[in-house]
């Protein structure tokens, strides 16, 4: 018996739902990024970062949805794998675009240690927000419809006034 909070359907589904949004997403910014003149300071850039807080929140819906036994566990192991097979990705699109931003190094490398550890904490963090509210949803739907019928209590006759309640109320 297996009792590793991990399913590997949540993870694989997580990563799936998180590579399928980034990749438009990405492709959006880096098309933008070679056509405007300032695209870190205009408005799409803007939009673009909320495209991306919306893939990682949508990765972590469908976490919790999958496994709503442990949600945050399997959203941010998702997310992260999706992260990292995202890597290669954006190095295509670098080689790509063939502009003179460095890979590792220059003024604004494409890949900077902080900038991916960061990047990487923040989309799971995002992903664990939406994976705890979509199992608090699905737990919330579970609890409610299998809520037991109560049992009449034994030797209780309703029509009899209750012990607790004499001199109490109209009569």
């Amino acid at each position: 018996m297996n009792d590793s909070p991990l399913d590997a359907r949540a993870v694989f589904g997580t990563a799936l739902v998180a590579l399928c949004g980034l990749l438009p997403v990405y492709v959006l910014g880096s098309w933008l990024d070679q056509r405007l003149t300032d695209f870190d300071h205009s408005g799409w850039y803007t939009v673009v970062a909320i495209l991306t807080i919306l893939v990682w929140f949508a990765a972590g819906l469908r976490a919790g949805i999958l496994a709503p036994r442990a949600p945050l566990s399997n959203a941010a192991i998702g997310v992260l794998l999706a992260f990292v097979l995202f890597l290669p990705v954006r190095v295509l699109l670098w080689l790509w675009r063939s502009d003179s931003k460095g890979l590792f190094t220059g003024p604004r490398p494409l890949f900077a240690i902080g900038t991916l550890v960061a990047s990487a904490l923040v989309a799971m963090v995002i992903a664990m927000i939406g994976a705890l509210i979509s199992s608090r949803s699905i737990r919330g739907r579970i609890t409610a419809g299998d809520e037991p019928a109560r049992r009449p209590r034994t030797g209780f006759d309703p029509s009899e006034e209750r012990p607790d309640s004499t001199g109490q109320g109209a009569g």
